[in-house]
């Protein structure tokens, strides 16, 4: 098969759970024989890793796009006359419309392949003939999910005050009839999680008939890759990680309000405690709370190497206020044979139970309580990171929870030759 594939995203290095999704995806498409034609938007900072994508892939095109916040207001802006959601908006660049409509008009693809909501819109134009229409040869389009995002919005604006209360409502709704066209259009949806699934059959007016469109296919890992780093060496008594793309608001205000809120009740029984909070682009205020815990938390920022931390973490808290699809970072934990700590949102679209392979807690002080019934028992991190990592290997490695996608995507060109 001859695939062409969008990314909002150059997928490497593998340090936020969209790269590692998105990597693993192309590398098992590459490694199963298939032509993969990538296209991608790229930042400045990301410019150093195209090298490693051009290593794995022979076809790859790369579109730059600058953020910034007179930018962000220009789309904002230009949204409420169009209609988009600002999220859509703020994508639409032409350079990346035109070369999309060139590589589809000038070679024939089997599939079609939009990496996440934004990228989508640049398959929403006819492909097939030159006149607009459609043939037997069209390419297959297919959304890969990677959240339910109207609902994410949703959370938010639950979790928010007016006036951001008001701008997540009217973005939820525009996100809703967004993705709702994209189910309904595409002939096929990937998500992360049954529960994703369930959010998008929410907007359909005709379930039943899109349900066999969206097939669930959980985030996986490569597992092997973590050999290295589970070497057994032993924990550090205390020591607690959290990490996550802090430029995300989603991961940052989770973990500010484990510093806020739970983190004093544990320093009240665990005086030796220290967090470790790990991730790119830290807001400001992470820091005056590493002044105020001088000696139990410390912000670092990006790191290459992850290893030295999580060997001698005794413990990593993923505390997910508001959110969607799945946190890798917690399968990254099960594969380094690191307990975790979430809540119940944290742990959506893994099939964990609490208490045998997870731990999971909302209120703050119950969160707290957990952390410290945990650190002073041992023989439990040891029940709990076994029955994790056996759940790891049986679901979620990479090499079993694409098998799916590829039956997808075989039953999509089967049914187009066969039109």
């Amino acid at each position: 098969m001859r695939i062409l594939f969008l990314s909002q995203i150059v997928p490497w290095p593998l340090d936020a759970g969209p790269k590692i999704k998105s990597w693993n995806v192309l590398q098992h498409l590459k490694e199963a024989g298939h032509e993969v034609w990538f296209v991608s938007f790229v930042r400045a900072e990301e410019e150093k890793y195209i090298p490693k994508v051009k290593e794995l892939l022979d076809h790859a095109w790369f579109v730059p796009i600058r953020r910034s916040r007179i930018n962000d207001l220009y789309f904002l802006i230009k949204s409420r006359f169009t209609g988009k959601p600002f999220l859509v908006e703020r994508d639409h660049l032409g350079s990346m419309r035109d070369l999309v409509k060139k590589l589809i008009g000038e070679n024939h693809f089997d599939i079609l392949h939009a990496d996440q909501l934004t990228m989508a819109q640049f398959f929403t134009m006819p492909v097939g003939d030159s006149d607009g229409g459609s043939n037997v040869d069209s390419p297959k389009r297919v959304f890969d999910a990677h959240n339910a995002t109207w609902k994410i919005l949703e959370r938010a604006a639950d979790e928010s005050k007016a006036p951001m209360k008001w701008f997540y409502q009217d973005e939820m709704r525009r996100l809703q009839q967004f993705e709702r066209k994209i189910i309904t259009d595409f002939d096929h949806t990937f998500t992360v999680s049954e529960i994703d699934k369930r959010s998008f059959l929410e907007l359909s007016d005709n379930p039943q008939a899109i349900s066999p469109k969206i097939t669930p296919i959980p985030i996986g890992i490569n597992s092997r890759s973590y050999e290295r780093a589970t070497n057994g060496s032993p924990s550090t008594p205390n020591q607690i990680v959290t990490l996550g793309s802090l430029n995300y608001p989603p991961n940052a205000d989770g973990i500010r309000w484990f510093i806020r809120e739970v983190y004093p009740f544990v320093l009240q029984k665990k005086t030796d405690a220290f967090l470790w909070v790990i991730g790119k682009n830290p807001p400001s205020d992470f820091f005056e709370y590493e002044k105020e815990y001088s000696d139990h938390l410390k912000v670092t920022g990006y790191v290459d190497d992850l290893d030295s931390y999580f060997n001698q973490a005794a413990l990593a808290v993923v505390p997910v206020k508001v959110g969607g699809g799945m946190r890798v970072r917690i399968l990254e934990c099960f594969a380094r044979n690191v307990p975790v700590i979430t809540t119940t949102i944290g742990a959506e679209g893994i099939e964990v139970s609490d208490g045998d392979n997870i731990f999971i807690e909302d209120e703050e002080e119950k969160f707290a309580q957990r952390i410290i019934d945990v650190l002073g028992n041992e023989p439990l991190r040891h029940k709990v990171v076994g029955n994790a990592k056996d759940l790891l290997l049986k679901k979620y490695d990479w090499s079993v929870v694409l098998r799916e996608l590829e039956r997808v995507y075989c039953d999509l060109v089967s049914t187009q030759v066969g039109s």
